[in-house]
Parts: structure tokens; sequence; C-alpha cells
């Protein structure tokens, strides 16, 4: 049986093999850039969080009665958080589409490498099939030489 298969030769062998070793590249940049985006989630997140704490602040003054200057400070760092946090999340935007057209990219990969696994399976089952169809004839030659020279 091993024999045999190591006889089988699949005229798509190599073809099969670039395209598994495109998908693990391809899971390698799809692991980056979903890596990329955990990281500008983080940013987007800490960018929301200093806004709040910035808002949170200029409440706290206001109650307690504050400067014009002041609460126009207040209110220009509340714009430029505001211009980064647009910013970081257009950002985010890219990195997520950028993620998918790898995933998608991926799977497109892995579904071609598939269907040639798939057919190269199929040719192995039929090349055994032959090899055993081989084997029973020669038996059965081999069996009927020796019941005629008897």
């Amino acid at each position: 049986e091993e024999r045999n298969v190591k006889q089988f030769r699949f005229s798509l062998e190599k073809v099969l093999e670039y395209k598994q070793e495109s998908v693990d590249g391809l899971r390698v940049e799809y692991g980056v850039c979903m890596e990329n985006v955990r990281r500008q989630e983080a940013v987007v997140r800490e960018r929301r969080l200093r806004r709040a704490q910035v808002n949170e602040a200029c409440r706290e003054k206001e109650k307690s009665g504050m400067p014009i200057t002041e609460a126009r400070m207040y209110a220009m760092q509340l714009e430029a958080l505001e211009r980064e946090i647009a910013a970081e999340q257009s950002r985010l935007t890219q990195l997520r589409t950028l993620a998918e057209q790898k995933r998608e990219e991926m799977v497109a990969m892995r579904q071609e490498a598939s269907a040639i696994d798939k057919l190269r399976e199929k040719k192995l089952t039929q090349y055994r099939s032959e090899v055993q169809k081989s084997e029973e004839k020669a038996i059965d030659d081999l069996v009927c030489a020796r019941l005629c020279c008897r």
C-alpha cells in the first residue's frame, strides 16, 4: 500500500504546495492585521477615556465656578480630543477593512487549496483502485496460467 502511494504522481502537486504556503502566509498577514486592529482599538479607548477625564474635570470646575479663559481652555482641549478620536477611529476603520480583505484572501486561497487537495485525494483513490485491479488481474493471470499448465 505505502509503495503504491509513493509511486503516485499528482500533476498539480506543486500548485497545491504553493496554495498551502500562500494560505500560511496570508494567515500570518491576517494575524498581523488583527494585532494592529487590537492596538488601534486600545488607542481609541485611551483617547475616549482621556476625553471623559477632561470632561469630568471641566464639570467639577464649573460647579465651583471658573474663569472664562479656563472654560475656553477646556473647550479647546475637548475639541482637540474629539478630532484625535475621529482620526484614530478613521484609522481603526481602515485597519479593520484591511484585516477583512486579508481574511477574505485567506479564505479564498484556503478554498482553492482545499479544492485541489480534494482533487488529489480523488486521483489517489482512483490510482489505488487501478493498482488493486492490476494486482488482482496479475493474480488471476498467474492462477489461470498455473491451472492451464497442469
